[in-house]
């Protein structure tokens, strides 16, 4: 079902769970009796430029950032647990349900929480998997062990190993709210946002380094063109643009 397409209203019913699209444009599942079909599954997914909102049965908001997917049972709860797949970036605001964990799954590793707000950015072209707390516990499992993350913290997944470090949340949420922050952020990380937003290509000329930093904060409703002038004016780079390829030159 192509979402932005769809009518507000009943979207599918099945496996005992009611899908309706809101007139604000969310997507909510509420149950609706026991049905049968306990295996089905479901996949959110966004394209380059799009976002979307979802409200699981349990109660649990998850914003879905571009080009990412979600992936879960309708009725949300396997084996006791509610488990969800992630490839991309998502914000989540989980309902507390102690008795059944919420699990989030990702290429590299598992997020166990009860009750809380946290961002994963799991991306298949970035280097590593960032886990990000905003409020509550969480707890990251991989093939090498636990590690707990606390209010303000991120845990950067190199899929090697974890390391735990310090982070302004709100910098790392701040897609959620329609904004690209790029205050010292990896040049080549905030090229990939970008990219991903707008639907283009990145080509960079070898005259371009390693090691750069980008600077400030732009809104995502700005064209394209309004986004690389922003960048240029910090003197670092230029751009040159052919189609839907953006050439950069140092």
């Amino acid at each position: 079902v192509r979402l932005s397409d769809a009518l507000s209203g009943t979207i599918a019913e099945e496996s005992g769970v009611s899908i309706t699209k809101s007139a604000d444009g969310q997507l909510i599942y509420a149950l609706k009796g026991n049905g049968a079909d306990v295996n089905k599954e479901n996949t959110l997914s966004t394209s380059n430029g799009e976002t979307y909102q979802l409200c699981l049965p349990d109660g649990t908001r998850v914003w879905l950032n571009t080009e990412s997917s979600l992936t879960y049972a309708p009725k949300l709860v396997q084996a006791g647990q509610r488990r969800v797949k992630l490839v991309g970036e998502a914000y989540f605001e989980v309902a507390k349900d102690r008795s059944k964990p919420f699990i989030v799954r990702t290429g590299t590793q598992q997020v166990e929480v009860l009750g809380t707000s946290f961002n994963v950015n799991a991306y298949l072209d970035e280097p590593v998997t960032s886990t990000t707390l905003v409020e509550g516990s969480i707890k990251i499992k991989t093939e090498k062990g636990e590690h707990l993350v606390r209010p303000g913290e991120q845990a950067i997944n190199t899929g090697k190993d974890i390391r735990i470090v310090r982070t302004e949340t709100e910098n790392i949420t701040e897609w959620k709210d329609g904004d690209f922050y790029l205050n010292h952020v990896d040049f080549k990380v905030a090229m990939r946002k970008i990219a991903r937003w707008y639907d283009v290509d990145i080509v960079y000329d070898g005259s371009v380094p390693e090691g750069l930093e980008s600077g400030g904060w732009i809104s995502r409703d700005k064209p394209l063109s309004q986004v690389l002038k922003s960048i240029e004016s910090s003197g670092m780079v230029r751009f040159r643009i052919e189609g839907r390829t953006i050439h950069v030159i140092r």
